[in-house]
């Protein structure tokens, strides 16, 4: 088989149920190794990490060892819907491997997920900066870093615990206005473009929170 001919999330398919498979594992190198190493290099370097040149290829080693750990969980739970999206998965499996490494290694302090899982009150991200507005770029500050992450971390959760379900998008939606507008859930019923009524809106969020909050827990301890 002509491994080249695969659309990436074929590949990645393949690659999730055949991880001893070096043909298929190549035609990954191919396509994705440089990639990896450029995000290794800006992230690091946005960090001030030390020896960034030196460390690329070993820790470009160390995101392949985490796509394989767990019976290749981080590929099994790639749902891409559109033919680049891995990219984006990829990059957020990278950023998050290399801030805890770099955790661990003493370059930054990464905050405690027991800091930031409250969901009936604001997330608390740093003492000057408590909302939770979208970022559009990574900037050198590590707290913002925690930010990006603990939003994908979310995104990822939401996708995981909703996505499939009859009324998935609305479920996901009422948790984004509570979580990132501190709405109360009389105000999120309320709210146009939930219109709900207020117990119905009070139990989605009491009827799955535990869920999202283990969910967020085991990828902030990663």
């Amino acid at each position: 088989m002509n491994y080249k001919d695969l659309l990436n999330n074929e590949l990645i398919i393949r690659l999730a149920r055949e991880p001893e498979n070096e043909e298929v594992w190549s035609e990954f190198y191919c396509r994705f190794h440089n990639y990896i190493c450029t995000i290794i290099y800006k992230f690091s370097k946005g960090m001030n990490y030390k020896d960034v040149s030196v460390d690329i290829e070993d820790l470009a080693q160390e995101v392949y060892i985490n796509l394989l750990k767990n019976n290749c969980r981080a590929l099994k739970e790639f749902k891409g819907h559109f033919e680049n999206a891995f990219y984006s998965y990829l990059k957020v499996t990278i950023v998050r491997l290399l801030l805890n490494l770099f955790t661990k290694d003493g370059a930054i302090k990464r905050i405690s997920w027991k800091e930031v899982l409250y969901l009936d009150e604001p997330l608390k991200m740093t003492s000057y900066n408590k909302d939770m507005r979208l970022i559009d770029t990574i900037g050198e500050n590590d707290n913002i870093l925690n930010k990006i992450i603990l939003e994908e971390d979310i995104e990822f959760c939401l996708n995981k615990i909703f996505n499939g379900k009859a009324q998935g998008d609305l479920y996901k939606l009422i948790f984004k206005l509570k979580i990132y507008k501190q709405l109360d859930p009389k105000a999120i019923a309320s709210s146009p473009l939930i219109n709900r009524k207020y117990k119905t809106v009070l139990n989605i969020l009491s009827t799955y929170k535990p869920t999202l909050l283990e969910c967020l827990k085991e990828r902030m301890v990663e």
